[in-house]
């Protein structure tokens, strides 16, 4: 029930928050969301989420550390 509260806060919320290159934070916060919220992705000083970016299968994805994805992006 958490993982489809979780998935779905993502998909409303911080999947649409602007791209970093205009606001530096949004990164960092998606990051924070998708390895401690999510454990989706492990965290890493140079990992970066960019917005837009659909996860598909909860549970089935998991994202290395130092990993770039840009925005408008789909992962299944």
């Amino acid at each position: 029930m958490f993982d489809k509260i979780a998935y779905a806060f993502y998909y409303a919320f911080i999947m649409h928050l602007p791209n970093s290159r205009y606001l530096g934070f949004t990164r960092f916060l998606r990051v924070f969301y998708l390895s401690k919220i999510m454990g989706i992705v492990k965290a890493g000083e140079r990992s970066s989420f960019e917005n837009n970016v659909y996860i598909g299968g909860p549970g089935n994805v998991t994202i290395g550390q130092g990993c770039r994805i840009n925005e408008n992006t789909f992962i299944q």
